[in-house]
């Protein structure tokens, strides 16, 4: 992470100790909200009630508003941003910069910073919402508030949705489409109705979500069990993560398999499939790897990590087609059964493994130039 110094102008904080589960979690408070409205008061402890509540878990929480608990899994759509673990709140302290009134909602902002003698890093500036309901308030995600008004167009079971700040291709959006549907079909999948958000750049897309700055937003990100998936790139042609949505009932699998899926038939960051295999053999190919060392991500490289689930989907089609496929992605979550089900699928022993992916690798790339 790059540190920066940041200098906070007019901002006293008052400090809170938060409760149960992490002793050593603050809260900061600005200056320039008042404590002393009841209203305010309200929506703040709604709102570090919520950060207190283990908002890294999964769980039906009192303290959202129920109409996006019953309809989204994943309610959220920050979680993984900024609540990826108890530790998270611990090492960038979050400090509530302001409750402002927007029509019927309040909006609560609030900076997630990490400081030592180094100077502050920033994690985030985050915005959620709180609304009113029987005298109580309750959370709500800035992406529906903030989209509300945007352009919504279907296709098949794609409906696209789009600011129009720029052209939006109805072109691309039905090919996009009629990629998925043909996907699904290969693959003998059920694409469910889905929600494409085509965002300007990623930047447009964190804000989206609720973060006015994110220290590395992705160019695009999909919740598989929301069936909804948001576009950095100003373009519904995502296929990488158009993916993501058509292989959505495989969300629990292992990552690897689940990225891995998505490079092979979608590419990468504007890579494809056999550019991302050409850059893993020249970066490999005098340079050992263990796909374990990939995992425990002593490897920084996150291509790799694509190339290398990619190129173990590719094997196992293979061998075995679409239905092996399935099989593989049905594979446990953990780093064993992973390697359990690659090994079954393709046969061959756990420690074989790394030069097989190499091998499968040079094949591939010669039988394209072929």
């Amino acid at each position: 992470m790059i540190k920066c110094s940041l200098i906070l102008l007019f901002c006293a904080v008052v400090v809170l100790h938060a409760q149960p589960y992490d002793a050593t979690f603050r809260i900061a408070l600005s200056s320039r909200i008042d404590t002393t409205n009841t209203e305010v008061h309200n929506v703040l402890t709604t709102w570090m009630n919520y950060l207190r509540s283990r908002p890294d878990s999964l769980y039906n929480n009192p303290y959202w508003v129920q109409s996006e608990r019953q309809q989204l899994p994943e309610f959220d759509l920050t979680r993984n941003w900024i609540f990826q673990s108890p530790d998270m709140l611990r090492r960038y302290q979050p400090t509530i910069l302001s409750v402002e009134n927007e029509g019927a909602l309040r909006c609560i902002r609030t900076m997630f910073t990490y400081a030592d003698n180094n100077g502050v890093a920033p994690l985030a500036f985050h915005r959620v919402y709180a609304e009113q309901h029987s005298g109580q308030w309750y959370l709500k995600g800035a992406w529906s508030v903030l989209t509300q008004n945007w352009n919504r167009t279907t296709f098949g079971k794609i409906t696209y949705v789009y600011s129009g700040k720029n052209t939006f291709s109805t072109t691309l959006a039905r090919g996009a489409s009629r990629w998925c549907d043909s996907l699904a079909s290969a693959f003998e999948l059920n694409l469910s109705e889905s929600t494409v958000f085509v965002c300007e750049n990623r930047d447009e897309l964190a804000r989206v979500l609720g973060l006015d700055y994110f220290i590395a937003p992705p160019h695009g990100i999909t919740y598989q069990e929301n069936a909804m998936m948001f576009s950095g790139l100003g373009t519904p042609w995502h296929p990488h993560e158009l993916a993501h949505l058509v292989f959505a009932q495989y969300s629990t699998t292992h990552v690897l398999l689940k990225e891995g899926i998505a490079t092979w038939v979608g590419g990468s960051l504007g890579d494809s499939y056999p550019a991302l295999v050409q850059q893993f053999i020249k970066k490999y190919s005098e340079t050992p790897f263990r796909i374990q060392d990939v995992l425990n991500k002593s490897v920084e490289e996150s291509q790799t990590f694509y190339t290398i689930g990619a190129v173990l989907c590719n094997a196992v089609y293979d061998i075995g087609g679409a239905e092996s496929v399935r099989l593989l992605l049905s594979a446990p979550a953990t780093d064993g059964g992973l390697f359990a089900t690659v090994s079954r699928l393709l046969n061959i022993q756990p420690d074989k493994l790394n030069d097989y992916v190499m091998r499968k690798a040079k094949q591939y790339s010669a039988n394209r130039h072929e």
